[in-house]
């Protein structure tokens, strides 16, 4: 808690619990609100966000492939804390654990019964498109996106030897 910034830690619990009681106390405005945001989004916002996980994808390869695969977190001589059995149960139990036996299967059917954009009676799209969305969250893309940013807040920690923390990026 050294680098606990007090003025900043401050405005960010202000600032969420106004949020999360503004929320609350209006929550038929507030669902309301969300969903036309959400419908807003995926309407004219869609296909930037598809753009983005696709660029996250090549970019996760283009450093896979490149010399930046041999930087070692931690510094040269950092040697690894756990096996590579014990990081990949750690990381499938924290990043999939509950995601995929619950949110497997109810993630589908929730797109396909209130995403903006399903045709009204045509199942075969509808379902196979919820099964994309589900396939985005879930498949590649989705650790591309949750490997680069980590490895992102790793390497300004361990290596850069800078606070945990969103502004050191």
């Amino acid at each position: 808690m050294n680098n606990l910034s007090k003025p900043r830690f401050i405005i960010s619990v202000l600032l969420i619990s106004i949020i999360t009681a503004v929320v609350s106390l209006n929550s038929d405005i507030s669902e309301s609100f969300f969903l036309d945001l959400q419908a807003v989004l995926s309407k004219y916002l869609g296909w930037m966000i598809i753009v983005l996980a696709n660029g996250f994808v090549i970019f996760a390869i283009y450093l896979i492939f490149t010399k930046y695969k041999d930087i070692r977190l931690g510094g040269q001589n950092a040697t690894p804390v756990y096996s590579y059995i014990n990081w990949i149960a750690m990381l499938f139990s924290a990043g999939l654990g509950i995601g995929l036996l619950f949110y497997g299967v109810a993630e589908p059917i929730m797109h396909l019964n209130s995403y903006p954009g399903m045709i009204e009676g045509d199942i075969t799209f509808n379902s196979g498109k919820a099964i994309g969305l589900a396939n985005l969250h879930w498949g590649l893309h989705g650790w591309a996106i949750y490997s680069l940013l980590g490895l992102c807040f790793a390497f300004a920690s361990y290596n850069k030897k800078l606070p945990f923390r969103v502004s050191s990026l």
